[in-house]
């Protein structure tokens, strides 16, 4: 089975249930139907047996069969990691995809001067407990900050998982020179992630984010505005 019927299954399959009251019912009108066929017309026993044989195929065809079906597919969904794996792996991808759209090499330190910052976190209302208990979402919200050497690259949209596409993009760039001051702070369980000065501004729950942490990216908000300060600062990047 392809992975993003797997990932579907994982999200959508529904929880096995076996409809046991309108069994019920069906079982009692065909008891029923029996009886009267079998006095009206009086039948034979071999007769009866085909007339039992006919009900319970329409019993199991009906109920049991679908049942069946339902619980080997909730069943034979992909481990709560599995999940978790190919989300991330998908959300990378689409961090690298981004970088090669602008043209960017994060690993030349000449092109960019900080480490890309990255922000993924969950949004929506589509989303599944696993069987730990643990939530997961459907799409995702992710914002790129490419730090150049005059300006820094905006870009951020939204991933749906299931789909496997973005559903909404966008870029913008922001020039050093009218950015007043990058600021991070918490209000209540949220981060705040700002560039004073520009309409960027992201708040997020740390708790929910998929990390991103190495030479060339990172998740981390106060070294990304500390490392800004620090190139804002910096006579070199200055610009008139």
């Amino acid at each position: 089975m392809e992975k993003q019927q797997q990932i579907y299954d994982w999200f959508y399959a529904p929880v096995p249930s076996f409809q046991l009251k309108s069994f019920l019912k069906w079982l009692g009108g065909l008891i029923l139907t029996l009886l009267i066929i079998g006095l009206i017309f009086k039948t034979n026993t071999f007769i009866s047996l085909i007339l039992i044989a006919g009900m319970l195929a329409i019993l199991f065809f009906k109920f049991v069969q679908p049942y069946l079906k339902e619980k080997a597919t909730y069943n034979g969904r992909p481990a709560d990691s599995q999940i978790d794996t190919w989300m991330e792996e998908d959300l990378t991808s689409l961090v690298t995809s981004a970088a090669k759209k602008f043209d960017i090499d994060e690993d030349d330190e000449d092109e960019l001067k900080a480490p890309t910052f990255v922000i993924c976190f969950p949004v929506g209302d589509r989303f599944r407990d696993g069987f730990d208990g643990k939530r997961r979402w459907i799409e995702w919200a992710f914002h790129l900050f490419f730090f150049k050497e005059d300006s820094i690259l905006y870009y951020n949209g939204v991933f749906d998982g299931v789909e496997d596409k973005l559903t909404s993009e966008s870029n913008e760039r922001f020039f050093y020179k009218d950015i007043i001051s990058p600021k991070s702070r918490k209000e209540g369980d949220q981060t705040i992630f700002e560039l004073g000065g520009t309409d960027a501004r992201i708040s997020y729950y740390e708790g929910y984010c998929m990390p991103f942490h190495g030479k060339n990216r990172t998740s981390d908000v106060n070294f990304t505005v500390r490392a800004l300060e620090k190139l804002m600062h910096s006579t070199k990047y200055k610009t008139s």
